[in-house]
């Protein structure tokens, strides 16, 4: 794998990264495709010996977005009435263990990542959520990527949290 590549990733993750912690929303949706997806199946504890894990198409999903449910989630968050983020929480998000593999087309890299989300809020105790990322990113004509899918497989099995106000 070219060193440069995985220098360029991990920079545009770590940017990623600053942009949500510092509620900068919009310049953070700018970084989406128009085609997007980005989703979060719910984690079940299962037996071995069922093998179905994620990626099946009844699973539950907390979240499952488009471009357009994104940009009406940041709108929600902007607008001053999301009781839950009144005051706002501190979020700081992590990324590491990059691992990057060839997508299915010329401009395309999947990127897997383990992440840490801390959250805190008040004089609460720090919510965190923990887990891999699966990104697909796409190489834009200007050369700058762009994350066309994203799958948070969280490794809890029962939110940590009453509300996901947050972006993995």
């Amino acid at each position: 794998m070219n060193p440069n590549l995985q220098w360029e990733v991990e920079q545009f993750l770590y940017e990623e990264a600053r942009l949500l912690d510092e509620r900068r929303y919009d310049e953070w949706l700018a970084l989406m495709t128009e085609d997007v997806t980005y989703e979060m199946p719910l984690r079940v504890d299962r037996l071995r010996r069922d093998e179905r894990r994620y990626g099946v198409r009844d699973e539950i999903k907390l979240f499952d977005d488009d471009l357009e449910g994104l940009r009406a989630r940041v709108r929600r968050l902007k607008s001053g009435v999301a009781w839950s983020e009144d005051p706002p929480t501190r979020v700081r998000h992590l990324v590491s263990n990059v691992q990057i593999t060839p997508g299915d087309k010329i401009n395309e890299i999947v990127v897997t990542v383990a992440f840490l989300v801390c959250v805190s809020r008040m004089s609460e105790p720090a919510t965190l959520f923990y887990g891999q990322r699966r990104d697909l990113l796409r190489r834009q004509d200007g050369g700058g990527f762009r994350i066309a899918r994203r799958t948070v497989l969280g490794d809890q099995s029962v939110s940590p949290s009453n509300n996901l106000t947050v972006f993995f």
